[in-house]
């Protein structure tokens, strides 16, 4: 059953979460448009809604048993018999492609198994693999058996990239990229208070990474006008009266606005294994808006914001004080490294350059039809 060159393709593409999910839109909905172009009819497959997502998964202020009995029925009442039946409806397409997985992040890949067996070893479709973080480090045995399933693993990260041809040599390494036509930069001027922003998800109430800042952040308070604003799915309460804290639940909708309410953009992180496998995705959608960064110098970090000229490095309490005042006290120097910021995402994370090579790469893949079938070994 190989695939005819020259005919229009068809692509099932598995999304780990949905739409809303900031790597299931950075991996696979964003390339929608330039699959089209390239002649490749495109169906997204998420676990489910939006609106279920949110019902039964979000609600962060409840008791945890009730948190615990809404997951279940989430992922094995509703994503499992969704899952079964987008597998038979996959069928028909020439290509598969699978983001990080079709279950629990942490579940036994059984559906991916099923999947490999009835489209690739049956049907001769290609199977793709993407995987942007290093879930493997949590997780070893899933993950080693999904990335064996595949015919090709997709990923940008050099760690991830480097465990994966362990298992798997075909592997594609393409940055993840930002759309620059959606994140438009903003004009920096002079005003009071001047507003460091984070955006992103928090685990916990505790803060998460901006832990790594707690102390930091009062002393920049203390000798600067300053607002923090955290966009994210809970909210931070530091405690004490040392800071002022705006929290902004994050939205789809609203996610542009808010981002432009930024003067600083902030990256802490820990350095450690899962982190230095990080893409770095929220540094390049800060500086794609003209906002200056300030982010630990862990993994991806360090290649992407040029230290002094688009932003700054801070490995310790110290730096975190000195490069945030910086900022802080410059409208000038917020504006040109803002600039250069974007200048930098033009140059190497550009959606509009990304797009049309990701398309290129799956049609030749699925044309060529030069994959082995032979059977992964899952041991």
């Amino acid at each position: 059953m190989g695939i005819q060159i020259g005919r229009r393709l068809r692509l099932a593409m598995f999304t780990e979460l949905t739409r809303k999910n900031g790597s299931s839109r950075v991996v696979c909905y964003q390339f929608e448009k330039y699959l089209r172009q390239a002649n490749i009819d495109v169906q997204f497959f998420p676990p489910s809604s939006i609106s279920a997502y949110e019902l039964l998964i979000e609600r962060v202020r409840q008791p945890k048993w009730l948190a615990l009995v809404l997951k279940a029925i989430y992922w094995y009442l509703l994503v499992l018999p969704k899952r079964l039946v987008q597998i038979a409806r996959a069928m028909v397409y020439d290509m598969i492609f699978v983001q990080r997985g079709l279950l629990k992040w942490n579940s036994q890949p059984f559906l991916e198994i099923l999947l490999w067996v009835l489209a690739r070893r049956i049907l001769k479709r290609p199977f793709i693999y993407a995987l942007d973080d290093a879930m493997y480090l949590l997780a070893p045995r899933q993950y080693s058996t999904r990335i064996k399933l595949a015919d090709w693993v997709y990923t940008g990260n050099a760690d991830i990239a480097s465990y994966a041809r362990t298992l798997m040599p075909r592997l594609m390494r393409q940055e993840s990229v930002v759309d620059l036509d959606y994140y438009r930069p903003k004009l920096h001027t002079e005003h009071t208070p001047v507003i460091i922003g984070w955006a992103g998800t928090l685990l916990d109430d505790q803060g998460g990474p901006l832990r790594i800042i707690a102390a930091a952040l009062p002393r920049v308070s203390q000798r600067c006008h300053v607002v923090i604003h955290v966009v994210s799915n809970r909210t931070w309460e530091p405690g004490g009266n040392w800071l002022n804290v705006v929290n902004v639940r994050w939205s789809m909708e609203s996610e542009v606005e808010n981002l432009e309410k930024f003067d600083i953009g902030i990256m802490p992180l820990e350095n450690d294994q899962y982190n230095r496998s990080k893409e770095g995705y929220k540094l390049k959608v800060y500086m794609a808006m003209g906002i200056p960064v300030v982010c630990s110098p862990v993994g991806k970090n360090r290649d992407i914001v040029q230290d002094g000229i688009t932003g700054y490095l801070a490995a310790n309490e110290e730096e975190w004080v000195d490069r945030l005042t910086s900022l802080v006290t410059s409208v000038e120097l917020r504006a040109q490294m803002g600039a250069a910021g974007r200048a930098r995402v033009q140059e190497c994370y550009s959606l509009s350059k990304a797009g049309p090579r990701f398309a290129t790469w799956l049609r030749d893949l699925c044309t060529s039809n030069k994959v082995s079938l032979t059977s992964p070994k899952l041991g």
